[in-house]
């Protein structure tokens, strides 16, 4: 009796020097984004209908993450993946605007504004919006199973950061020195791509670093 052996390729990852590219690309991206932003926004705000003020907002802070998905809608390393990096991309969005309106109009329109509510809403967005981008990048980009514990990088050091800046007087003084807008915007995203990149290490340490399909 014979056996045929149908063997599928294996689909190699891109190269590494191609990897850090994209990456060194998105971040200066949105950097320069966010610097354009600065600068058209307020413009906007002088001749956008009052009514929809609300909708320039949304608009405003989705931006960024949309732009980001289509990234990930390019860069994913199968449609599953790409897609489901885009969705979380988005979803990051919503609550980067969500959170934001919602202690706007919940807490501080209604004079129930307090220090602890303060807290609440500072640091769920110091926490919940690292990881979530971070998390975007790894469901398109990581394989195995392994990988998400990486994620956890980016809420435990965005947690840092933020303790050092209450804190730590000499970080208080660093940044004082260092107060550029860039600097400042280098300093929020860091977590996130230290996450992603211990998400990449843990890939390779565990060998999921290529597609593998069985016969």
């Amino acid at each position: 009796m014979t056996t045929l052996e149908t063997r599928t390729p294996r689909r190699r990852d891109q190269p590494l020097v191609m990897c850090a590219l994209v990456a060194a690309v998105v971040v200066a991206g949105y950097l320069a984004y966010f610097q354009l932003m600065t600068h058209t926004v307020p413009h906007l705000y002088g001749h956008w209908p009052t009514g929809f003020i609300g909708l320039l907002q949304f608009l405003v802070e989705v931006s960024p993450y949309a732009l980001f998905a289509v990234v990930l809608l390019a860069w994913g390393r199968s449609l599953r993946r790409r897609l489901a990096g885009a969705v979380c991309a988005l979803v990051a969005g919503v609550a980067d605007w969500g959170i934001q309106y919602a202690f706007d109009k919940l807490i501080y329109e209604r004079g129930h504004f307090t220090q602890t509510n303060a807290r609440v809403f500072d640091w769920t967005m110091t926490l919940l919006i690292p990881t979530l981008v971070a998390l975007a990048w790894g469901l398109a980009r990581r394989s195995g199973r392994a990988w998400p514990v990486g994620v956890l990088v980016a809420p435990a050091l965005a947690w840092a950061r933020h303790m050092l800046q209450f804190h730590n007087s000499d970080f208080q003084s660093w940044e004082f020195h260092h107060g550029q807008w860039w600097v400042v915007r280098l300093e929020f995203i860091a977590p996130m791509v230290a996450a992603c990149l211990v998400c990449w290490l843990i890939e390779v340490a565990t060998g999921t670093s290529e597609m593998r399909s069985s016969a």
